[in-house]
C-alpha cells in the first residue's frame, strides 16, 4: 500500500510482517503465506494443539524495498484447536465482542437510563474479556526483539509449518 506524502514530494511504502512469540519467547517470523493458510485453516500445527500464543502485526515502513521503521504494532493472541488449526470460534467471538463495543455508544442513544446503564456494564465486561482473552503487551525488551525481527532483512528464525490439509 502506498500513502502520498505531500510536504515530501514522495511515496512511501508500507509492508506488514507477522511474528509469533514462543512460550520461551523466542520470536519466529512467518511469512504471509503461512498467515493466510493459517486463517483459511489450511495449516495446522499440531505442536500449539489446545494452546493460545501470543502473535504480533507489525506494519512498516518500506524504503527501497527494505524496512526501516515500524510504523504500528498489534500484539494478539490466537487460539489453536485439538488439531492444532486456527480455533474459529474464538475468533468469532473475538469479531463479536469487538463489533458489541464498537456500536455500544451507537445504540444506547435511544435507551431508557436504565437499559443505558445496563448497555454500559455489558460494554465495560466485553472490553475486559478483550483485554484478558485476545490482547497483550510486551515487555519493553520482548517488544524491542520484535520489532527489530520483523525489520530484519534476512530473520533468523521462520515458523515451519508442519501438516497442510488437502
Amino acid at each position: 500500500m502506498k500513502s502520498w506524502l505531500s510536504t515530501r514530494d514522495t511515496y512511501v511504502d508500507y509492508g506488514v510482517r507477522f511474528v509469533v512469540i514462543s512460550e520461551k519467547d523466542e520470536v519466529l517470523r512467518i511469512s504471509h503465506a503461512v498467515m493466510s493458510e493459517l486463517f483459511d485453516r489450511r495449516l495446522a500445527l499440531p505442536y500449539y494443539a489446545r494452546k493460545r500464543i501470543r502473535w504480533c502485526e507489525v506494519v512498516v515502513s518500506l524504503k527501497g524495498g527494505r524496512a526501516v521503521a515500524v510504523q504500528r504494532f498489534l500484539a494478539r493472541y490466537i487460539h489453536f484447536d485439538a488439531h492444532g488449526f486456527l480455533d474459529l470460534d474464538r475468533q468469532l467471538e473475538e469479531a463479536r465482542l469487538r463489533m458489541d463495543v464498537s456500536s455500544a455508544d451507537i445504540t444506547a442513544e435511544d435507551l431508557s437510563p436504565k437499559e443505558r446503564l445496563g448497555r454500559e456494564a455489558k460494554t465495560w465486561l466485553d472490553r475486559q474479556v478483550i483485554a484478558q482473552e485476545c490482547e497483550w503487551e510486551p515487555d519493553h525488551d520482548l517488544r524491542l526483539v520484535i520489532e527489530n525481527v520483523a525489520l530484519d532483512a534476512r530473520p533468523r528464525l521462520w515458523l515451519r509449518p508442519a501438516m497442510r490439509k488437502k
